[in-house]
């Protein structure tokens, strides 16, 4: 009998992680990734953020840029975004950051964001435009643009204060 629930249970897993992306060439599931992004442009879109506002992504470029894409019931973003309401207090100044929450409704993802202290903008992708746009298909990824809205690098998963530090000085340039 448990010989059977486990299969069943690994068979339910496998179902529900191919529900996370989309499909191979063959048909086969898959799991969603990001497609490398390096070297391309932001982007521009424009998105509704929390206070109901029409904003482009253009806006943003000019200066060195931070986008990070999250969702309120991802762990490793609830982890991270402290960091980044942290570092947007201290260098926001000086490199512009930019949230950009991946479908949830407008009162979640303003909650989380009140209660993670985030001041820096938060745009709604409820329908995936940018997210598509950039081909994120997990969360978090943060992408670092350089001024002229070329994206530098990517991570995906949970930053540290290290890696952004090292990313934000690469985009900044000498």
């Amino acid at each position: 009998m448990r010989r059977v629930l486990s299969v069943g249970c690994a068979f339910l897993a496998a179902v529900a992680l191919a529900g996370c992306g989309g499909s191979s060439p063959e048909g086969a599931a898959s799991i969603a990734t990001n497609a490398v992004v390096s070297g391309e442009p932001l982007a521009v879109v424009e998105l509704l953020d929390l206070g109901d506002e029409l904003r482009s992504t253009a806006e943003f470029t000019g200066r060195p840029l931070v986008v990070n894409f999250w969702y309120a019931s991802c762990e490793p973003c609830r982890r991270e975004m402290p960091l980044l309401a942290e570092f947007f207090d201290e260098r926001g100044d000086e490199v512009a950051v930019l949230g950009v929450n991946m479908g949830d409704p407008r009162t979640v993802a303003a909650n989380f964001a009140e209660n993670h202290r985030v001041g820096f903008p938060v745009l709604l992708d409820d329908e995936g435009v940018l997210s598509s746009a950039m081909k994120i298909g997990l969360a978090p990824t943060t992408l670092f643009v350089s001024a002229d809205g070329t994206v530098v690098e990517q991570v995906a998963g949970e930053l540290t204060r290290d890696e952004l530090d090292d990313a934000v000085a690469r985009i900044k340039g000498p």
